[in-house]
């Protein structure tokens, strides 16, 4: 059903949080990633384009006295998360979860597909 269950102290420990406001830091996490994490799509049609606008994580739940947090997924977002190894890049999570800006994620992965090529043309020949 598109929902997945995780616990605050898990995802507290793997993003190395250990201070006082934490609980806040993470509602102010959640409240602009439904706001502001959206995908824009563009399929191409017979007659035109097709443009979608959705919205992955609509619905997150969590209560300050409990450890659960229920995070439900939109539909419409499943075959782009199922199809992951084929229809985007992909970096370890640990790799990236220490860069605090939408602009540092950018440049690394700039430098990371950058960094492909030159490790495939130096084993393959070719473009240099």
């Amino acid at each position: 059903d598109q929902t997945v269950y995780l616990s605050k102290q898990e995802l507290f420990a793997f993003f190395n949080v250990d201070d006082s406001n934490k609980h806040s830091r993470f509602k102010e996490a959640i409240d602009k990633m439904q706001k502001q994490a959206f995908f824009k799509i563009k399929n191409a049609k017979e007659k035109g384009y097709e443009f979608e606008s959705i919205v992955p994580i609509p619905y997150v739940k969590w209560a300050d006295y409990h450890d659960e947090v229920t995070i439900r997924f939109s539909p419409e977002i499943m075959p782009y998360l199922i199809n992951l190894k084929t229809n985007f890049t992909q970096h370890a999570l640990s790799d990236i979860a220490e860069l605090n800006s939408k602009y540092a994620i950018i440049l690394y992965r700039w430098l990371s597909m950058n960094y492909n090529q030159y490790e495939h043309y130096s084993v393959k020949g070719g473009r240099r």
